[in-house]
């Protein structure tokens, strides 16, 4: 969905060497509102997208 405005739009490349997963996931936020929102680049993405929001992020 395209944003304007005051949102900041970002994207993130994850990548879990224990899960042997890569992912790229945008991530839009509107700090004037207090809103923001997750979503992978490509469909393909979604289950390593999953997988590493179930893993949650460590520390390098």
């Amino acid at each position: 969905q395209h944003r304007s405005g005051t949102w900041t739009c970002s994207k993130l490349t994850i990548e879990v060497d224990a899960l042997e997963v890569a992912a790229e996931i945008y991530f839009n936020f509107d700090p004037s509102r207090g809103v923001g929102e997750f979503s992978e680049k490509e469909p393909e993405y979604r289950e390593d997208v999953m997988s590493v929001l179930r893993y949650g992020f460590r520390p390098a």
